[in-house]
């Protein structure tokens, strides 16, 4: 670290050899460059108002991002001349996204329709348009798709999974919410709520976890080890195990960098924009010396990959929970799905840092490591709302309770630090008005889902914490934090007891969820 507690470098010791990254910053915080094992310095460049303004890779050139609207990216321009265009409503929702080649011939074009609680009903796309609807607590229940089966889905009042049109009759769970069958497929789970196997038609799949409930390796019916998985103390996963073939994983501040052979021969790695929230919105891939582009949907993720002059060389559609129909004329392989997962084709499931998610089925292998805090069925994704939500991590999950200015934070966090092992919660207010009011400037912050950046992410203020509307417009407002206490407090959290300790923590766990609810509000997932 240097005189200011700001990572500088940081290494992992493999088995045989070691991976290290390189950090450095400007005088006022922000992060300069950074450097993974290939040795290749990326710089960052920042407007005045500390906004990314490019992204300068050595020998390939400049990612731009030439204009903003409401401190959002509205332009964004690739290495070769490629663009991204971005538009929003009056509401700051993402409306269009539009990705060209250097001939501006359009290779995505996605357009996007709300409700009045931010839901999304239609989203027209260059393949074609989809349709949703969505029951009274806004969970999914119909997907109209264009070139897929059409998705429909029944809940119970819990958020189970209890029907769904792909699969013939209902779907059981027990006391637990664990998920026991549906049409030919059962389940089986151990004490701790791990899913231990899976029996499709007869086919049988055995799961093994470690002392932390992580899943350490997978077998059929029969005792043949499929994979075998290794994790590091912050829970991520270091290596995995298929077929006699090894594959190193390393990680930077904000996800996945770089994949490796058994002796540390580089296979592939992967770039992001700088103090994002862990696994979103990824930015190229490199296999050997070529870098693949992403450009990717309203909750980052990926549509389709091209190189810098503009050929698509990877595109997939999406069901409405995540499980990839990748197009067969890709020309490259890759394993990003959605934000922070990463899809093994050993199992067909997705990494998700603390836990294994299955799309087929909209769930998690294990229970929520966060507990209740993080809504009251442990295993379902994203409150069943997938166009809304996301799960990147399993990160930090903060509710705000708040009555007229006045409210309680409390916040669980996922890493295994001991000072943040115990929960965080502290008497807190926001805004200046008196009024619960949605619209009123100054007044609380409003309810919804917001998205925690770590802290220190806007540079002039490094002890705050940003916060992003998620799947809502906030309407209209910007500018939200959670900070310590101040003069004067326009709608950002404000608390006096606890500061150091809950940025400490939310820094280690690279951001997290917050939910604002009313107190007295019943929470449902």
């Amino acid at each position: 670290y240097d005189d200011a507690d700001r990572k500088t470098t940081e290494t992992v010791n493999y088995p045989g050899f070691s991976k290290t990254n390189r950090y450095t910053y400007y005088k006022n915080g922000l992060k300069a460059s950074f450097t993974g094992p290939d040795n290749i310095p990326i710089g960052y460049l920042y407007d005045s108002n500390n906004q990314l303004t490019g992204v300068q890779i050595p020998n390939v050139g400049m990612f731009t991002v030439n204009k903003y609207a409401w401190n959002r990216p509205a332009e964004e321009t690739l290495p070769g001349g490629g663009k991204r265009l971005y538009q929003y409503d009056p509401l700051m929702r993402v409306q269009d996204i539009v990705s060209q080649d250097p001939g501006d011939n359009q290779q995505l074009n996605y357009g996007y329709t709300y409700d009045k609680v931010d839901n999304i009903t239609a989203k027209q796309t260059e393949h074609g348009d989809y349709g949703f609807q969505y029951d009274n607590l806004y969970r999914l229940t119909d997907a109209d798709n264009p070139d897929q089966p059409e998705e429909a889905f029944d809940y119970d009042r819990v958020g189970n999974r209890i029907g769904s049109a792909d699969t013939t009759g209902p779907w059981t769970h027990n006391a637990n919410n664990e998920l026991e069958a549906f049409g030919n497929t059962t389940f089986q789970y151990d004490v701790n709520g791990n899913m231990i196997e899976k029996n499709v038609g007869g086919t049988i799949t055995r799961f093994f976890y470690n002392l932390e409930d992580r899943l350490e390796r997978v077998e059929d019916g029969i005792g043949t080890v499929i994979a075998t998985y290794y994790y590091d103390p912050l829970g991520r996963r270091l290596w995995k195990e298929t077929s006699g073939t090894r594959t190193y994983f390393h990680y930077s501040d904000e996800g996945l960098v770089g994949e490796y052979g058994a002796t540390g021969t580089e296979i592939k790695t992967y770039g992001w924009k700088p103090v994002k929230t862990w696994g979103t919105d990824p930015l190229f891939m490199k296999a050997g010396a070529e870098y693949y582009w992403y450009h990717n949907d309203h909750l980052g993720t990926p549509q389709v990959m091209t190189t810098s002059s503009g050929a698509v060389v990877w595109s997939a559609k999406y069901t409405s929970f995540g499980m990839a129909s990748v197009d067969a004329g890709s020309l490259v392989v890759n394993q990003l799905r959605f934000a922070g997962q990463y899809f093994d084709n050993e199992t067909g499931f997705h990494y998700n840092w603390n836990r294994y998610y299955d799309p087929k089925i909209g769930r998690f292998l294990r229970l929520d490591p966060i507990g209740f805090n993080g809504g009251l069925n442990l295993y379902v994704y994203s409150k069943s709302n997938p166009l809304k939500n996301i799960d990147s991590s399993g990160l930090a999950y903060c509710v705000y309770s708040r009555f007229e200015t006045f409210g309680t934070i409390a916040c669980t966090f996922s890493n295994n630090d001991c000072n943040c092992k115990d929960p965080f919660v502290s008497s807190s207010f926001s805004g200046n008005g008196t009024e619960l009011s949605e619209q009123k400037y100054g007044g609380p912050i409003p309810r919804g889902t917001w998205k925690i950046d770590a802290p220190g992410s806007i540079a002039k203020h490094p002890n705050w914490a940003y916060l992003q509307p998620v799947g809502h417009s906030a309407h209209g407002r910007t500018g939200f934090f959670i900070h310590g206490p101040g003069a004067r407090n326009l709608g950002c959290i404000s608390f006096r007891n606890g500061r150091e300790r809950l940025m400490d923590c939310l820094k280690k766990d690279g951001g997290g969820e917050l939910e604002v609810i009313d107190i007295g509000d019943s929470y449902m997932p």
